[in-house]
């Protein structure tokens, strides 16, 4: 005990040491400091960049010999032609402190503005990369000397740098916190040493569900390999991992992933089609031997049919961020499942495989975090009832600085996580504004009021009542609005803080409109058809032009008759069910486990009662963002549901079996009803 309480003061210790290292070598690299610009470039790309801002472009196909450009004959005639007024230069920056300048620590940030104030022959100034010590010039004079003296600069901490720093500390602190409840509580420890007495029907039963289970993946795999692939954004992160070009328009985990498989195996366009099935049939096994283990019942076995649910078979050969997002997050709560179910001896390693897989599923989505943010309530009852807090008051307090705590955690390696591999700043998000305009323009609109959207905002030759008209047209469309760094109806140039202060204020004064807005928006994206359904024509053309340009092979494939028999099978029979029927379902299990704990506040100490209460939140929360921040009506959007419905649905059918069967359970509802007559 000694030992760990003096590992984790040195922990500890080394910690505040680097933290005030980091703090300090920030505030000396924020003092302004003087340097000077040098190493002056006139190559190919700023000859082509001066012919350019001159309009001359034409003159360059003069001075090629045998395809080869003339450096030296095209160099001497820019400097000699007088109608050629501007010059383009590369350059780099220099620093007279030996300590303090540009390195593995620091990025520069030289004072652009004074230089352009002083250096009246410098018409603009440009740094190649967010820190970087390389930029380019545009001067109105040839630029003859060796250097620009006396060019103000700060220096920043790599944001890499500190978020490696974050992360590994991150870990360090979760690892700390399981070690210190499943360790340091000796008492509690007995709990976890049962063992699992298997007879031979037991083995008999997981053999044949994993025989079932891998048969239903391979033929799976062998329709629809390697997947449909083409969706914009796949390729995106497809063309992303293939040149190891990665940046946060897309979660920068899936373009690693990519990255990291196409190194090791080769390329292929499949992997997340595997990565897909793998997460589903996985957590599905885990879940039936969970169950099965626990009650004994072989009827858990048919749990393998939800894999012919239309919704879930032709969504799995579907390649999308969103859809590999939850197929984590379905493997996730698979693994949390087993590890309430099942109470082997150490299992808290379960439990930690679970949360780490569950930390991948956000990171493969930008808003999964508020999927996977709910899971958290069911790790801060375990953590609080191994305490054995009796005061409700402390209790209270300690849930909500625990969910406080897991909450800052999350954020921090969602913002940070993408650092680790791109070292550009500007990178690091897309365009995201459209998806304030949409609503912002819907309380305009539907208000009547022209105060909501500052004028400014407007392009040239918009006003309020074209906006009022365009949103009609666009009521459910927020790309319309903007899309890929450029707005159709208003300036490019407003920061995201702005349209974020402009959204708010709009939601406050108009809260009616903003929710007739959205429950439009929802209605449509809710009674969605299934388009993963893809007939055979669409799905085999694996041919993608966007592919072909960015050097990338097309995939092959020979498609057998007994394929497309296949193929047209399940196309034809597999049943759809109605997204709002998942909502609903969630929505009517949470307000009975809301009534079950009023009557009964026992429940809160059933792991399987606050597992799926958290479950049922992650939808709920999960369909309300979707409704809210999408910017089109999208399936993939709002598909996270369905397998998270699922999920609910078989822990609530665990939670009944585990209070005593549902005789029980109809007992409860029926003092339910009886508590609500008195009322």
């Amino acid at each position: 005990m000694k030992k760990k309480y003096l590992l984790l003061k040195i922990y500890l210790s080394l910690l505040i040491l680097c933290i005030i290292t980091l703090i300090v070598f920030s505030l000396l690299g924020k003092k302004t400091r003087v340097g000077y610009i040098s190493e002056f470039k006139f190559d190919e790309l700023h000859i082509n960049r001066t012919l350019e801002i001159n309009n001359l472009e034409n003159i360059k196909n003069n001075f090629y010999k045998d395809n080869v450009l003339d450096d030296k004959a095209i160099t001497e005639y820019i400097y000699t032609n007088k109608s050629i007024t501007k010059y383009s230069y590369g350059f780099k920056m220099q620093y007279y402190d030996k300590i303090f300048r540009h390195s593995d620590i620091y990025n520069v940030y030289p004072d652009l503005k004074k230089l352009l104030k002083i250096m009246i022959f410098i018409e603009n100034i440009y740094m190649s990369s967010d820190g970087s010590p390389f930029g380019y010039l545009i001067s109105t004079k040839i630029i003859d000397f060796e250097k620009i003296d006396n060019v103000n600069y700060i220096l920043k901490m790599k944001t890499n740098l500190v978020s490696q720093f974050i992360i590994f500390n991150l870990l360090i602190i979760f690892l700390l916190l399981f070690t210190k409840y499943y360790f340091i509580y000796e008492n509690n420890i007995n709990v976890y040493q049962y063992k699992i007495n298997l007879n031979k029907k037991d083995y008999l039963f997981i053999l044949v569900t994993f025989f079932s289970i891998l048969s239903i993946f391979l033929l799976q795999l062998y329709i629809y390999f390697p997947g449909y692939f083409k969706g914009w954004d796949n390729i995106d992160i497809i063309i992303s991992g293939y040149n190891n070009k990665y940046w946060n328009g897309h979660p920068v985990f899936n373009q690693v992933t990519l990255s990291f498989l196409y190194n090791l195996f080769g390329y292929s366009p499949s992997y997340f089609f595997i990565i897909n099935l793998i997460c589903w049939y996985l957590g599905l096994f885990i879940i039936i031997i969970s169950l099965y283990l626990k009650y004994k019942n072989i009827f858990f076995y048919f749990l393998i049919l939800i894999s012919f649910i239309g919704n879930i078979w032709f969504a799995n050969n579907y390649q999308i961020k969103d859809i590999t997002a939850v197929n984590y997050f379905w493997l996730s709560a698979s693994i949390i499942l087993f590890y309430l179910l099942i109470p082997i001896k150490n299992n808290f390693i379960i439990l930690i495989v679970g949360l780490f897989i569950l930390i991948l599923s956000m990171i493969s989505r930008h808003n999964m975090i508020v999927t996977v943010y709910p899971l958290f309530i069911l790790v801060t009852f375990i953590i609080l009832n191994k305490k054995k807090i009796t005061n409700i008051r402390s209790y209270i307090l300690m849930f909500f600085n625990l969910m406080l705590i897991f909450a800052i955690l999350l954020v921090l390696i969602f913002k940070y996580q993408p650092t680790l591999w791109i070292k550009s700043s500007s990178l690091y998000s897309g365009f995201t504004q459209h998806l304030y305009y949409l609503p912002i323009s819907a309380c305009a609109a539907l208000s009547n009021d022209e105060d909501v959207i500052p004028k400014q905002w407007y392009r040239e030759g918009i006003d309020f009542d074209y906006i009022k008209e365009f949103y009609l047209k666009n009521s459910i469309n927020a790309d319309a609005f903007g899309w890929g760094g450029v707005s159709t109806v208003f300036i490019n140039d407003i920061s995201q803080n702005e349209v974020q202060k402009v959204f708010f204020k709009a939601i406050f004064k108009h809260p009616i409109s903003w929710l007739k807005h959205i429950t439009n928006f929802g209605k449509h994206i809710l009674l969605l058809k299934n388009n993963f359904r893809m007939n055979f024509n669409e799905y085999s053309n694996f041919y993608s032009d966007r592919l072909n340009q960015a050097g990338i092979q097309s995939y092959i494939r020979k498609i057998s008759n007994l394929n497309i028999t296949l193929f047209t099978f399940f196309y034809k029979y597999l049943i759809d069910i109605n997204l709002y029927i998942f909502l609903f379902l969630d929505l009517l299990i949470f307000i009975i486990l809301l009534c079950l704990i009023i009557i009964n506040k026992n429940y809160i100490k059933n792991y399987i009662f606050i597992f799926c209460m958290s479950i049922c939140i992650s939808s709920i929360m999960t369909a309300l963002i979707v409704i809210i921040f999408s910017p089109v009506i999208n399936l993939r959007y709002i598909y996270i549901i369905v397998p998270i419905s699922i999920m609910s649905l078989i822990s609530f059918i665990t939670f009944i079996n585990d209070i005593g069967g549902f005789k029980k359970f109809f007992t409860e509802l029926k003092f339910i009803k009886s508590f609500g007559n008195k009322k």
